[in-house]
C-alpha cells in the first residue's frame, strides 16, 4: 500500500506509475482496476471452480449426450481461464518486475521468426494485438500511440467483439433448433399410442421452453457485459470521441467497460446455478 501512495504522490493526482506495458495508468482506472476488477476476478475464480465441480459431478453421465451441457461447461471454463489470467496480469503489474515480464514475453514470443507460429497458436486476433503493442507504446493503457497501430487495434477489436457475439448467439440458436429436432425425432421413433405421444409432446414442449430460456439468458448476458466495450470502440472509430483530447471521458468509459467485462466471469456461473440445469440448482439448494 505504501508503494501505491508513493506512486500517487510521484505521478500526481491524475496518474499512477505502474508496471503495466504503458508504465502509467490513470488514477480512476487504477482505482477501478484494483478496487473493483481484481476482487471480481478473484470471486470469479472461486465461483467458476465451484460451479464447474458441481455441474460436472451432477451431469457427468449426460455430458457427452447433451449439447447444452457441453456449451455450459465450455462457458464456465472460459470464464475461469479469463479470471485466472486477469488476476495474474493485474498482480504482475504491481511489482517492479511487471514491466520486465511483459518485455521478456514479447521478446521471447514475438520475434520475427515466430510470428507465424504465434499466429497459428493464438489466432489472428492475438497475432495482431501482439504486433500492435510490440511496435507502439501506449500512454493511456487503451490505445497505441501511433496512428496506424491504433486504427488496427480499434478495427480488429470491433470485429472481434462483433464476430464473437454473433457466433455465440448463432450457437445458442442452432442449439435450440438442434434440441427441438432431436426431441421431435424421438417422439416419432418411440411413441406407440396417441396418449403416450400427447404426454411426450407436453414434456418435450417444456424442455424446448427451458432450452430457449437458457439460450436467451446466456446470449443476453454476453451482449450486456460487452456492450460498453463495443460502444467505446464504436464511438472512437466513428470519430465521436477523440482519444487524444478527451482522455478523461475515455478513461471513465474504460472504467465502466472493464467492470462490465469482469462481471461476465461472475454472472455466467451464477446464471448456471439459478436458471441453469435443474441438477445444479437442486444440489445448491440442498447445501444451503
Amino acid at each position: 500500500m505504501a508503494s501505491f501512495i508513493n506512486a500517487m504522490d510521484a505521478a500526481g493526482s491524475g496518474a499512477v506509475v505502474t508496471s503495466n506495458p504503458s508504465g502509467i495508468t490513470g488514477s480512476r482506472l487504477f482505482l477501478v482496476r484494483y478496487a473493483l476488477e481484481l476482487p471480481i476476478y478473484v470471486i470469479g475464480c472461486v465461483l467458476n471452480v465451484y460451479v464447474i465441480y458441481k455441474f460436472l459431478r451432477n451431469n457427468r453421465k449426460n455430458y457427452e449426450a447433451s449439447r447444452m451441457n457441453r456449451i455450459i461447461t465450455c462457458l464456465l471454463g472460459a470464464c475461469l481461464a479469463w479470471s485466472v489470467v486477469s488476476c495474474i496480469r493485474y498482480a504482475s503489474w504491481l511489482g517492479e518486475a511487471g514491466n520486465n515480464l511483459v518485455l521478456l514475453t514479447i521478446e521471447a514470443f514475438v520475434g520475427m521468426g515466430y510470428f507465424t507460429l504465434v499466429g497459428l497458436i493464438l489466432g489472428v486476433y492475438s497475432f495482431i494485438m501482439l504486433g500492435v503493442y510490440a511496435t507502439s507504446s501506449s500512454n493511456d493503457s487503451v490505445l497505441p500511440d501511433k496512428e496506424l497501430q491504433a486504427s488496427i487495434w480499434i478495427w480488429s477489436t470491433a470485429l472481434y467483439y462483433t464476430a464473437t457475439i454473433v457466433a455465440i448467439i448463432a450457437l445458442y440458436i442452432s442449439t435450440f433448433f438442434h434440441t427441438r429436432n432431436v426431441l421431435r425425432m424421438h417422439i416419432q421413433t418411440y411413441s406407440t399410442s396417441a396418449a403416450e405421444m400427447l404426454i411426450r409432446k407436453r414434456a418435450i414442449l417444456e424442455i424446448e421452453r427451458k432450452v430457449l430460456f437458457y439460450s436467451i439468458c446466456f446470449g443476453f448476458i454476453v451482449v450486456i457485459c460487452y456492450l460498453p466495450e463495443i460502444l467505446m470502440n464504436g464511438v472512437v472509430v466513428a470519430g465521436l470521441v477523440n482519444p487524444d483530447t478527451q482522455t478523461d471521458l475515455l478513461e471513465i468509459w474504460k472504467c465502466v467497460a472493464n467492470v462490465f467485462v469482469a462481471c461476465d466471469t461472475v454472472v455466467t456461473p451464477l446464471l448456471v446455478v439459478f436458471v441453469g440445469p435443474k441438477e445444479v440448482r437442486d444440489d445448491s439448494a440442498l447445501e444451503m
